[in-house]
């Protein structure tokens, strides 16, 4: 479930960069669904956005089998932000077929700011109707003539404060995030494993169209995301 929101937050972190190259054009903006395929195209996954917005989004998630998208479940998303427009409170709620709710997840995020930009944040899971702090993230930033940041996350459950278990690459052109790049610890060597890189491509305008994800020790499980307007 970590990495789920971990990944949540990068993906918040793309939200908002598209542009109108050509104001006098009508351009749809917001994505009617995308697509997850493995690296030789074949269909894995489907979500369609029903309804979407920084604060509320709702989506429907499909498998792939034989061929057919079979309906998997629907997720209610709802964010809560505080005056800098980073999130406190993210709760997902999840619903079956017959639109009867299974489950729900709550994170809440305590931020440390310098300036305007987190310096440290501490993640919190609701656990058995109790908060439990789960995570300590410490963020840098380079401003050269693009911005590129990093994310060192320990894990506070599994692991001891003095080690990070986790190390988030992310490279933005334009405005616009290109790369992002998962590390994880290999606790023998003391040394960063890649986990995992991400290329993102946009069109034209600006809007997000491919999320190209590879994980160099296990192939199989990359993919590349694709959205579609």
């Amino acid at each position: 479930m970590k990495k789920i929101f971990a990944l949540s937050l990068a993906a918040l972190a793309i939200a908002g960069c598209n542009f109108n190259a050509n104001p006098d054009e009508d351009i749809n903006y917001t994505s009617k669904h995308c697509i997850v395929t493995d690296l030789d195209g074949r269909n894995i996954s489907k979500t369609e956005f029903v309804e979407t917005g920084r604060a509320k989004e709702t989506s429907k998630e499909y498998d792939c089998v034989n061929n057919s998208w079979n309906f998997k479940r629907k997720i209610v998303t709802e964010r809560t932000f505080d005056t800098y427009g980073n999130t406190i409170l993210l709760k997902s709620s999840f619903y079956d077929a017959s639109d009867n709710l299974t489950g729900v997840n709550q994170v809440k995020y305590e931020y440390n700011y310098q300036g305007t930009r987190p310096a440290d944040c501490s993640i919190y899971e609701e656990v058995d109707g109790e908060w439990v702090n789960t995570q300590y993230s410490i963020y840098s930033y380079d401003f050269g003539n693009d911005i590129v940041s990093s994310t060192l996350t320990y894990d506070l459950v599994a692991s001891s404060l003095e080690l990070p278990s986790i190390k988030d690459e992310y490279a933005y052109s334009n405005g616009s995030m290109t790369n992002y790049t998962r590390y994880v610890i290999d606790e023998a060597s003391m040394k960063w494993n890649t986990l995992f890189t991400t290329t993102y491509t946009y069109d034209q305008y600006g809007r997000l169209v491919t999320v190209r994800t590879e994980y160099p020790a296990a192939a199989v499980s990359s993919n590349i995301l694709t959205y579609y307007y």
